[in-house]
C-alpha cells in the first residue's frame, strides 16, 4: 500500500491539473460573446461602416463582443509602444475609487494606431489575423526574422507580443477556421487589392462572421479618394446596404 500511495497521490495532481485546465477552457469559452454569424454573403450578418478605426473599436465594445478572435485586414501593420500607455496615476483622491486602465486608455488614448490594442485590453478582442497586402506582409517578414518569438508556417506568420497571440498573413494565404470572427477591413487595404478578388477570395477561405466593419479613414492623408471606392464596391459585393 506504501508503494501505491506516491502514485495515487501523482494521479490526483494530474487530474486535478486536467480539471483545471478544462474548467478554465469552458469558462473562457463560455463568456466570448456572438451574434448570429454566417459567409459573407449571409444577410443575417451586421454590417457597419465608420469612419475611422477609433469609432471601430466603440462600436464593438458598445456591442459587448467579448474574447473575440478578429481578422484585419489592411496594408501594412502599424507599430507603437504599448508601455507608453500603461502608466497609473501617480495621484489619487481618497476615498480611493475602484481604478480601470482600461476604461482610462479608452477614454484618454484611443487612436488610429492602437485601436486593436485597446480593443485587446477591453477584452474585445483575444487573437489577431492581419491579413496584409503583399508589400506589406513583406516587409513585415523581413522584420520578423529577427524576432525570437516568431514562427514561419505555409499559411503565414505566427508572432507573438507579450503572450498575444497575432498571425500575419496575405489573402492567398489565408485560412479561416471554423470560429466565426470580428472581420475588420480598412480602404487602405485595397492600395494593393481588387474588391472583387478580396470578395472571392474570403468566401473560399469558409470565413464565417457576425460583424463586418468597413473603415473609411476619414481624415486620413494617406488614404485616397480611389482607395475609398474600392471600399465601396466591396460594400456592394457584400450587400451592406450602406455605401462609403
Amino acid at each position: 500500500m506504501k508503494r501505491r500511495t506516491p502514485y495515487l497521490f501523482s494521479a490526483a495532481i494530474l487530474l486535478l491539473a486536467f480539471l483545471s485546465c478544462w474548467a478554465l477552457d469552458s469558462y473562457g469559452r463560455s463568456a466570448r460573446v456572438y451574434n448570429r454569424a454566417g459567409r459573407l454573403n449571409d444577410p443575417a450578418v451586421a454590417r457597419v461602416v465608420v469612419t475611422s478605426p477609433q469609432e471601430a473599436c466603440l462600436f464593438w465594445k458598445e456591442r459587448g463582443y467579448r474574447g473575440r478572435r478578429l481578422v484585419f485586414i489592411g496594408d501594412r501593420w502599424a507599430r507603437f509602444d504599448p508601455s507608453q500607455y500603461n502608466e497609473a496615476p501617480l495621484y489619487r483622491g481618497y476615498p480611493f475609487k475602484l481604478y480601470n486602465l482600461a476604461a482610462k486608455q479608452t477614454r484618454e488614448d484611443l487612436d488610429a494606431e492602437n485601436f486593436l490594442y485597446i480593443a485587446a485590453l477591453n477584452g474585445i478582442v483575444r487573437e489577431i489575423t492581419a491579413i496584409l497586402s503583399p508589400n506589406g506582409f513583406a516587409e513585415l517578414a523581413a522584420e520578423a526574422r529577427a524576432a525570437r518569438n516568431v514562427r514561419f508556417g505555409r499559411h503565414g506568420i505566427f508572432l507573438s507580443h507579450q503572450g498575444f497571440p497575432r498571425t500575419f498573413t496575405t489573402a492567398s494565404r489565408f485560412q479561416a477556421g471554423t470560429e466565426p470572427v470580428l472581420l475588420y477591413v480598412s480602404a487602405a487595404s485595397f492600395r494593393e487589392r481588387d474588391p472583387d478578388e478580396l470578395y472571392r477570395r474570403l468566401l473560399q477561405s469558409g470565413l464565417t462572421t457576425d460583424c463586418i466593419v468597413l473603415c473609411l479613414q476619414d481624415g486620413d492623408p494617406a488614404v485616397s479618394p480611389a482607395e475609398r471606392a474600392k471600399l465601396a464596391r466591396f460594400a456592394e459585393l457584400l450587400g451592406a446596404g450602406a455605401k462609403p
